[in-house]
């Protein structure tokens, strides 16, 4: 089941996301190197960018 999180970071800012497996996501929050970090470089690309990354992996994208 999926849940939406906000998360109040250590130096007061919030984090928003979703996840199927919250106590995990929040570990990655913590723990991983990645965690927030590669999210918040993906949301800073452009348009354009963002399409490469989705054509780059293999599978069709799914419209919402």
């Amino acid at each position: 089941m999926w849940q939406a999180y906000i998360l109040i970071c250590s130096d007061d800012t919030l984090y928003s996301g979703i996840t199927t497996d919250l106590k995990r996501r929040i570990g990655e929050h913590n723990n991983s190197p990645l965690g927030a970090k590669e999210e918040a470089r993906i949301k800073k690309l452009s348009r354009k960018d963002k399409l490469h990354l989705i054509n780059s992996y293999p599978g069709k994208p799914i419209k919402i």
